[in-house]
């Protein structure tokens, strides 16, 4: 069984619950030296759902250590620290996932609830307003919004990273656009999130420009 396999493997045996068969598998997989991130993450997740969450800790810094600028790795990372007790680290890892994604509504939105479990009510209505704002961008324009940076890493249905109470936007709706439209026009045009959120704005401003 090639490496590919065995890792898909796992990866069935995570979303089936077979946590112990899971680890197994990803434990070889990383034991032949397969230094990737990826089975890192995945392995955190099956011993998070083992409640052990110091080995999902350490898998998680591994991922993030092999994967310093992907954001997901800091929210996935988040996300354990905060069911483990560890609002502070939740939160300090949220923020920086929202700094090199700044359109991760999902980071956005959870850490607004760390920061409301630790009574910072202003900086949580914030980041609740920004998880918002971005939603709505993104329902509006979802194909200005579509390759945003959400994960691609397969295991935000085992690991809730969506887990929420005011919105869910793991499966925003995706739309496509024939060759050569407006659409991919744009898409050319703004290759920056910053140009993005400035042509968001220019739409929703009846295409005028701010004084």
């Amino acid at each position: 069984m090639d490496n590919n396999t065995s890792f898909k493997k796992g990866v069935q045996l995570l979303k089936s619950a077979q946590y112990e068969k899971a680890v197994n598998v990803f434990t070889k997989l990383i034991d032949a030296g397969n230094n990737n991130a990826r089975i890192y993450s995945e392995r955190g997740v099956t011993y998070f759902h083992l409640k052990r969450f110091d080995l999902a800790i350490d898998d998680m810094d591994t991922a993030v250590n092999l994967e310093p600028t992907n954001g997901y790795r800091y929210a996935s990372r988040a996300y354990i620290k905060g069911a483990a007790g560890d609002t502070k680290g939740g939160i300090e890892d949220y923020e920086k996932a929202v700094e090199l994604d700044p359109y991760d509504d999902i980071s956005y939105n959870n850490l607004g609830m760390l920061q409301e479990q630790l009574g910072y009510q202003r900086q949580s209505k914030n980041s609740f307003k920004t998880a918002d704002k971005i939603s709505k961008d993104s329902t509006e324009f979802p194909n200005l919004l579509s390759n945003k940076g959400k994960n691609t890493h397969g295991n935000s249905k085992v690991l809730n990273t969506s887990k929420n109470k005011k919105i869910d936007l793991v499966n925003v709706a995706k739309q496509t656009h024939p060759k050569g439209s407006i659409w991919n026009i744009v898409f050319s045009v703004f290759g920056s999130r910053k140009g993005l959120a400035d042509f968001l704005d220019f739409v929703k401003a009846g295409f005028k420009i701010k004084e």
